[in-house]
C-alpha cells in the first residue's frame, strides 16, 4: 500500500445540543456537502451515560438514515465530557477499569457494526508522576499496557483502528513527534496489534512554550529575576528546576555559568518534559505521522492558537493550513521509508473537520461557515475515497 484513500468528514460536535439524534444531524451534514461523518461522543453518544439498549438503537438510527442519504459514519471521537479526566492514567485501578470496560469496549463493539474508527484523548499524567522520571516511566508503561489490551480487543472486533490524539503539553501524552512514535511503537510491541494516532493540525501551538531553554535564555531569566521581575519567562521543566533557578537568582551572578551547567545535567533525566522545534510545525507532524493517523482533525489555525475555526475566506486569509501543503506533506510521509517497530501504515485517512461553535453563534451562520469549509476542501478532494496519489496529481 503506497497511497491511502481520503475522506472528508464533518464532526458533529458543531451540532451538540442543537441537532442531537442521527435522524437530525445526518441530513444537516448532508446539506453541508459531506457524505462522511465523525460522531462526537459529546453529541448524546457517550457510553458512560447511555442507558441499556440506547447504543444499539442509536446505531440502528444511523444505519437507516445513512443508507437513505448515501452517507457513512467513519469515526467516533471523544469530546469534552471525557477529556476532563486523567482517564487511563488515573492512579485508581477502579477508574481505569471502568473506562476500559464501560467506555472503550462498548464503543469498539458499536464501531465494529459501522466499520468506523475510534479517536480519543483519554489519559493525562498527573503532576506527581511528572516530577519523578521513575514514576512517569511506570505510569506510561501502565498506559501502554492498557492500550495494548484495547488494541487486541479492537482487532478481535472487526479491526477497528484506535487512534490516540496528540496534544499540546507534557502532561497530555503523546505531544511530540518523537514521543508519538515511541508511544505507537510501544503499544504495537505489546502484542503486535495496530495502534495509531490522530493528528490535529492545530495542536502544535503549545509545544513552542515547552522547548528546553538555551544557556543565554537562562542567564537572561536570572538577570530579570534579580531586577525584581516575578516570573522567569521560560520553561525549565520539573519543579525542583524552578526552585534551583529562583535560588540562583538570589546569589551573585558570578556563579551563573556553573549553575547552568548543573541545571542542564539535572534536566537530562526529564526529556519527556521538552519539545523540539519541529513539534510546532503541523506539516512536520503530517509528514512524520500522517501515515499512522487514520483520523486527521482539521481546523484552521494561525499557528498561535488552536481556534478550531472553519475554513472560510476570512479565516483562510490568516490561517496556515492549506489544501496544497497538507496533501504534499502527507505524500512526503508515504514516500519515506517505514521506520522500524511501527504499526502498519493506514490505508485510509479521514480528514475530520472538528469545528467548535460558540454557544451564542447564530445557527444559520455556523452552517454557512461549515458549508464554505466543505466547498474549500472539495477543491482538493472532490470525491470520498480518492487516493492521496490522485489528489496530489490534481495539484498540477
Amino acid at each position: 500500500m503506497t497511497s491511502p484513500r481520503l475522506y472528508l468528514a464533518m464532526d458533529n460536535c458543531f451540532a451538540v445540543k442543537r441537532w442531537i439524534t442521527p435522524g437530525q444531524w445526518l441530513p444537516v451534514i448532508k446539506e453541508l456537502g459531506a457524505d462522511s461523518v465523525e460522531a462526537s461522543t459529546d453529541n448524546e453518544y457517550d457510553p458512560l451515560f447511555a442507558p441499556d439498549g440506547y447504543m444499539d438503537d442509536w446505531v440502528g438510527e444511523v444505519e437507516s438514515n445513512a443508507d437513505r442519504l448515501g452517507m457513512r459514519v467513519r469515526s467516533f471521537f471523544t469530546g469534552y465530557q471525557t477529556y476532563r479526566t486523567a482517564g487511563l492514567a488515573h492512579p485508581d485501578p477502579r477508574v481505569r477499569d471502568t473506562i476500559k470496560n464501560r467506555w472503550f469496549k462498548p464503543l469498539i463493539r458499536q464501531a465494529e457494526r459501522l466499520q468506523a474508527d475510534i479517536g480519543f484523548s483519554f489519559h493525562a499524567v498527573h503532576e506527581d508522576d511528572l516530577q519523578s522520571p521513575a514514576a512517569y516511566a511506570a505510569r506510561m508503561d501502565s498506559v501502554l499496557d492498557q492500550y495494548a489490551e484495547l488494541a487486541a480487543y479492537a482487532r478481535e472486533h472487526g479491526g477497528v483502528s484506535l487512534c490516540c490524539e496528540q496534544m499540546y503539553a507534557p502532561y497530555q501524552t503523546p505531544w511530540t513527534i518523537a514521543g508519538t512514535r515511541e508511544f505507537l511503537s510501544g503499544v504495537y510491541s505489546r502484542g503486535g496489534n495496530p495502534f495509531y494516532t490522530a493528528v490535529d493540525v492545530g495542536h502544535m501551538v503549545g509545544q513552542v512554550r515547552y522547548r528546553k531553554p538555551t544557556r543565554a535564555r537562562i542567564v537572561d531569566a536570572l538577570q530579570a529575576l534579580r531586577s525584581g521581575r516575578r516570573r522567569a519567562g521560560l520553561w525549565v521543566g520539573p519543579i525542583p528546576a524552578w526552585e534551583k533557578l529562583y535560588a540562583q537568582a538570589a546569589r551573585p551572578a558570578a556563579g551563573d555559568d556553573a549553575f547552568v551547567d548543573d541545571l542542564f545535567s539535572y534536566l537530562e533525566d526529564f526529556p519527556y518534559m521538552f519539545s523540539e522545534t519541529e513539534d510546532s510545525d503541523p506539516y512536520a507532524w503530517l509528514t512524520a505521522l500522517g501515515p499512522y493517523s487514520p483520523i486527521v482533525h482539521m481546523q484552521q489555525t494561525d499557528g498561535v492558537a488552536s481556534h478550531h475555526a472553519p475554513f472560510t475566506e476570512e479565516t483562510n486569509a490568516k490561517g496556515i493550513i492549506t489544501g496544497e501543503r497538507l496533501l504534499k506533506a502527507l505524500a512526503e510521509g508515504y514516500a519515506r521509508p517505514e521506520p522500524a517497530g511501527m504499526p502498519p501504515r493506514t490505508d485510509r485517512i479521514t480528514l475530520a473537520f472538528e469545528i467548535f461553535i460558540a454557544n451564542t453563534q447564530y445557527p444559520h451562520e455556523l452552517l454557512l461557515d461549515l458549508k464554505e469549509t466543505m466547498a474549500y476542501w472539495k477543491r482538493f478532494i472532490p470525491e470520498d475515497g480518492m487516493t492521496l496519489e490522485e489528489a496530489v496529481k490534481r495539484l498540477g
